[in-house]
């Protein structure tokens, strides 16, 4: 059975369904939590073609277009947020393609 895809708009990051992508820098909370955010491309297109449940994922529109098949590939629920460039590069104060969250 494909994803289903649980499409939300984002105008800031200030939600606590979100504080994974706020914390990109702290990765050792993300580990003791079990988490992976992946804000590589590359590692992104890996994470959808594995087995580990992906949750969530924060994207561009643009880049929601670019991984849209891989993403209605998967067999779980994802809920993705959706924001502008402008909204990721505040996370990080550099230029971020996306970010991804999932569990192993």
């Amino acid at each position: 059975m494909p994803a289903h895809l649980n499409i939300q708009p984002v105008q800031s990051l200030d939600a606590p369904e979100l504080a994974l992508y706020r914390t990109l820098r702290r990765i050792e909370e993300h580990e003791r939590a079990g988490v992976l955010v992946a804000t590589n491309a590359k590692v992104v297109k890996r994470l959808l073609a594995s087995r580990y449940t992906v949750v969530s994922a924060l994207l561009t529109p643009a880049w929601l277009e670019q991984l849209e098949p891989l993403l209605l590939a998967r067999p779980e629920e994802i809920c993705i947020y959706v924001a502008e460039q402008k909204v990721l590069e505040t996370i990080t104060g550099y230029k971020l393609h996306q970010g991804r969250a999932g569990r192993g």
